[in-house]
């Protein structure tokens, strides 16, 4: 069984939120949409189970808290998401900077003094 600390509980219920908010709003209303408001059994329960584990997370955050072993497949999806959403962020920083950097060698090399 996992265990997790306070701060890391607190970024997991973060990501844990955001993953099913984008379960929700991506694909499980569009399902719903299609089929008339009928939502398929697995989803409906790959949801259920979502919404579990974000409560598991978000209950009193000041404590460590273990996570059973049945959780363990959508906690591997939530730590991916995670890592994707950070890496994610590190590129479009990079190309920010990247962006300035070019930005800024071309004004200094089209000035006079070229400096």
């Amino acid at each position: 069984m996992p265990s997790f600390d306070p701060q890391d509980r607190a970024r997991l219920y973060h990501y844990a939120s955001d993953l099913r908010n984008w379960f929700q709003e991506w694909l499980l209303e569009p399902v719903q949409k299609a089929t008339g408001g009928i939502i398929p059994a697995a989803l409906s329960t790959l949801y259920a189970d979502m919404n579990e584990l974000e409560s598991e997370f978000g209950r009193q955050l000041d404590q460590s808290i273990g996570i059973d072993d049945r959780h363990a497949p959508l906690l591997k999806r939530i730590l991916l998401y995670q890592r994707q959403h950070l890496a994610e962020k590190h590129e479009e920083i990079r190309l920010k900077t990247l962006a300035q950097r070019s930005a800024t060698h071309w004004m200094r090399s089209q000035s006079p003094s070229g400096v």
